[in-house]
């Protein structure tokens, strides 16, 4: 019996919790998951995706968007990432938030990216310089010039990606302009 009582339940050696929480604070008002229980978990941060592998991701949400367009949404969420991180705008837009736009893509693909933005950004057209900042950061996604372009090469798996793997500064990098990248005159050749 070892004096426990007869609510107690022991608790398997092997036994695992994953937690995933956001950020402590605004917008979400949740609680500081690190402060609440930092002492009795052994709590890791998980950055965003590196953009290979987001892509990687968007591609089984949204299969029938071109790739090219799906590589400018990576890039557009990483300014708007960005922004965040410098305090230019007060929400962090994630992931979550992404495979929305390319899900919504995928089903209607006759709608442009501002379309299918407006059910994530229209709770900020309460401030219509904000909104306008917003939907700018998307102005190169629905760009029809690259509309017809080839689309790039798919990412490598993560298991064939080059470098050591310890973070993303060792993956290829997308970039609609770089002079040889996959939107390049010489890529489309």
């Amino acid at each position: 019996d070892l004096g426990r009582s007869s609510l107690e339940i022991p608790i398997h050696p092997n036994f695992r919790l994953i937690v995933l929480a956001n950020r402590p604070g605004w917008p979400f008002l949740g609680n500081d998951f690190y402060r609440e229980c930092g002492d009795v978990f052994a709590c890791r941060a998980v950055a965003n995706a590196d953009e290979a592998s987001e892509v990687q991701m968007l591609r089984r949400y949204g299969p029938s968007v071109p790739p090219r367009r799906l590589v400018r949404l990576t890039h557009a969420f990483k300014k708007l990432r960005r922004w965040y991180d410098d305090g230019a705008i007060s929400y962090p837009y994630s992931s979550r938030e992404l495979v929305k736009i390319v899900q919504h893509l995928d089903r209607f693909p006759d709608d442009g990216v501002k379309a299918a933005a407006s059910s994530i950004f229209d709770f900020d057209a309460q401030d219509p310089v904000l909104h306008a900042k917003l939907l700018g950061a998307l102005d190169v996604v629905d760009s029809e010039k690259y509309d017809d372009a080839p689309a790039p090469a798919p990412p490598p798996p993560p298991d064939e990606v080059p470098g050591d793997g310890s973070g993303d500064g060792d993956r290829r990098r997308y970039s609609p302009d770089e002079p040889d990248g996959p939107d390049s005159e010489k890529a489309q050749a």
